[in-house]
C-alpha cells in the first residue's frame, strides 16, 4: 500500500528542505525567499518495506487575500483531503504562534492523523522542545533538522508507527484489491505499452506566461494537480508528474512561462527560466502552447527556434480556441501558418484546455511524434532519396568544381540523425542544407519529429575516398 503524506505549514518553516531530505533528492527549490514553493511536488520514498509519497506544498499565509496565496491554500488543503496522515511543520526558532494554531484548527476538521514536526532543531534537549509546542494539542511530536538530517530516521519510524496503529488490515486489503484491478486494466493495454520501446515518454509543456500551460496539465491529468491563476508567472518551478494516458507511460513536465529577457527583472525568474531551457534539452517531446487571442508573437518564434536548435520533437497547440469568434478563426489560422511556415512539418491543434476540447487528438499526436523519432529507415531507401534530391536540385559549384554527395545512412534516433558523406560538403550553403533536410522530412512523411543531418567530409586520401 502507498501512503500519501503532505508537508503542511507556514511560509519558510523548511518544508521544501525537509522534503528533499526525506526523498533524498534536490527536486524541491530551496532558497532564503518567502513563498518560493507554489505547486505541489511529489516524491516517492521506500523505507523498511513501506512506500510513501511525500508532498511538498506551498506555505500557508494568513495574508491569503492575494489571489495566488488563496489558490496555494486551496491546493494545499485539497491534497490534505486525500492524505493518509499529515506532517505539520513548525519553526523551532520562531516558536509557537497564532498562525500555527489557526492552521492546526483547520486541519483538525479533516479528521486526519497529524504528526507535529519541529524543524530547525539541532541536538536540543527533546523534552524542552516538545513542551514548548504542546499547546497545539498534537500528541505525536518529532524534533528534526532538515538541514543537518538530525531526527529524520526517528520521524520515519514515527510515521510507520502511526500507520501500523491507525490503518487496519481491512483498509489495506481493499486498497490492494483496487491496485490489482488497476494493474489488470493496464495489462489489457499491454499492446499500447509495447508500441514504443523507450517509455516513459518525457513530455514538456512550454510557452509564454499565462497561455494555459498549467490548465492543460490539469486537463490531461483530469485533476487539479497544478496551481492555476490568471496572474502571469504563477508557475515558478518545473513540476514533473508521472501518468498513464491511453495505456502509455508519460512524465509530464509543467514549466514556468518564458518572457523576453528585457522584461525579466527578478533574479529568481531568471533561475526558473534557466530550469525551463534545461528541461527542453532533456525531454523527448515538446508541447508548445500559443494563446489564440495573441496569435504568434516574436517571443513565441524565439522560443520555437531554441526548441528546433535542440533538435526536439514538437507538437504545437493553440489554446483558448473557444474564445475566438467563428468568423475570425480562419484568418487567425492563416496568420499562424504564415508566421511558422519554416516548421511546416509540425502538427498544429486548436484546443480549449479549460473546456477539455481536442485533448485526445493532441496526445495522439504526441505519441505519433515520439514514435517517428525512433523510426527505422533503410540505408538503400535513404540513398535513393538523396540521389533524387540531388537530381532535382544539384549542389552549387565551388571554384568550378562540383560538391558531391556520395552516400547516406542512419546515425541515431531521438532525434533522427542522418549522416551524408561527400566531397567538398563543407562548402555547402545553409540554404542547400535546409533544402536537403526539408526534402527528407517531406518524403519520409515525418510529422513533428526532428531530423538532424550531419554532412561528413570524405578524406579523399583514404581508401574510402578512393573507393568512391
Amino acid at each position: 500500500m502507498t501512503f500519501l503524506i503532505p508537508l503542511i505549514g507556514r511560509l519558510n518553516v523548511g518544508k521544501s528542505l525537509l522534503f528533499n531530505r526525506l526523498t533524498r533528492t534536490q527536486d524541491a527549490l530551496v532558497a532564503d525567499y518567502f513563498g518560493l514553493t507554489r505547486d505541489l511536488k511529489y516524491g516517492d520514498v521506500k523505507w523498511c518495506g513501506y512506500h510513501f509519497i511525500f508532498v511538498d506544498t506551498g506555505g500557508i499565509s494568513k495574508k491569503s487575500s492575494c489571489k495566488i496565496s488563496s489558490c496555494i491554500v486551496e491546493q494545499s488543503f485539497m491534497v490534505v483531503k486525500e492524505a493518509h496522515l499529515i506532517l505539520f511543520i513548525v519553526d523551532f526558532y520562531t516558536g509557537l504562534i497564532d498562525e500555527d494554531r489557526n492552521i492546526v484548527k483547520y486541519l483538525c476538521q479533516f479528521k486526519k492523523y497529524i504528526i507535529l514536526v519541529i524543524n530547525k532543531v539541532d541536538h536540543v534537549n527533546d523534552s524542552f522542545v516538545i513542551d514548548s509546542f504542546r499547546g497545539l494539542g498534537i500528541a505525536q511530536i518529532v524534533p528534526v533538522s532538515a538541514s543537518s538530517g538530525f531526527g529524520i530516521k526517528n520521524l520515519l519510524k514515527q510515521i510507520i508507527s502511526v500507520i501500523n496503529i491507525n490503518f487496519s488490515y481491512t483498509k489495506i486489503k481493499s486498497k490492494i484489491i483496487y491496485n490489482k484491478e488497476r494493474k489488470e486494466v493496464i495489462s489489457n493495454n499491454k499492446e499500447l505499452f509495447l508500441r514504443s520501446h523507450l517509455l516513459p515518454i518525457k513530455l514538456a509543456i512550454v510557452g509564454r506566461p499565462n497561455v494555459g500551460k498549467s490548465t492543460l496539465v490539469n486537463c490531461i491529468l483530469n485533476k487539479k494537480r497544478m496551481l492555476v491563476c490568471d496572474i502571469p508567472g504563477t508557475t515558478r518551478d518545473c513540476v514533473h508528474t508521472s501518468m498513464i494516458y491511453n495505456g502509455c507511460h508519460y512524465i509530464l513536465v509543467d514549466t514556468p512561462g518564458v518572457r523576453k529577457r528585457s522584461k525579466i527583472l527578478d533574479k529568481m525568474e531568471k533561475f526558473f527560466i534557466r530550469r525551463t531551457l534545461q528541461v527542453i534539452k532533456n525531454v523527448n517531446v515538446i508541447l508548445f502552447i500559443l494563446d489564440a487571442n495573441d496569435g504568434i508573437v516574436d517571443q513565441d518564434l524565439s522560443l520555437l527556434r531554441f526548441i528546433l536548435n535542440q533538435n526536439k520533437s514538437l507538437v504545437i497547440v493553440v489554446n483558448k480556441w473557444d474564445s475566438i469568434l467563428v468568423g475570425m478563426r480562419e484568418k487567425i489560422k492563416n496568420i499562424i501558418n504564415h508566421r511558422i511556415n519554416f516548421i511546416n512539418f509540425v502538427q498544429i491543434h486548436f484546443i480549449s484546455a479549460l473546456n477539455n476540447i481536442g485533448i485526445d487528438d493532441v496526445m495522439c499526436s504526441v505519441f505519433d511524434v515520439y514514435q517517428s523519432s525512433f523510426k527505422h529507415i533503410g540505408t538503400a531507401y535513404l540513398n535513393k532519396l538523396m540521389q533524387n534530391a540531388v537530381d532535382i536540385h544539384k549542389p552549387p559549384l565551388v571554384r568550378g568544381k562540383p560538391i558531391q554527395l556520395k552516400y547516406v545512412h542512419m546515425g541515431g534516433r531521438d532525434p533522427l540523425i542522418i549522416v551524408i558523406h561527400g566531397i567538398r560538403v563543407k562548402y555547402l550553403t545553409h540554404h542547400y542544407k535546409r533544402y536537403v533536410i526539408n526534402y527528407f522530412i517531406r518524403l519520409l512523411r515525418i510529422k513533428g519529429a526532428a531530423i538532424k543531418i550531419i554532412f561528413n567530409e570524405i578524406d579523399r586520401s583514404s581508401s574510402l575516398g578512393k573507393l568512391h
